[in-house]
């Protein structure tokens, strides 16, 4: 029953305006074998991160965690020590000096 309430909440939730709040770098993976998350969709959601990066893992499907480890491990060993780019570091640097308020934690009223 949870599984199902879970799926309902998923598929109508707008999470647009909450993936906007997120200010910090973020890293959207998928593997280009992903037969449940459309590379369509992750580029939207990347594109309405204000710091998002997509990185598509090859001959990788999805559940990257389980089936591609190693290259996930990789692509995040990456981004945290060199992927977040001079450009990146310093828009979401901007954009942090010129808040007026706190932003908000966009999982706090999930």
């Amino acid at each position: 029953m949870r599984m199902w309430q879970t799926l309902r909440e998923a598929m109508t939730t707008n999470m647009s305006g909450r993936l906007r709040r997120i200010a910090n770098p973020t890293m959207v993976v998928r593997g280009d074998r992903d037969t449940v998350l459309c590379p369509e969709w992750a580029r939207t959601v990347a594109d309405l991160l204000s710091a998002g990066q997509l990185v598509t893992l090859p001959d990788a499907p999805h559940g990257l965690p389980y089936s591609a480890p190693d290259a996930l491990v990789g692509v995040v060993h990456w981004f945290l020590n060199a992927g977040c780019s001079t450009d990146l570091i310093s828009a979401v640097s901007a954009r942090a000096r010129t808040a007026t308020t706190a932003i908000p934690n966009p999982l706090a009223d999930a």
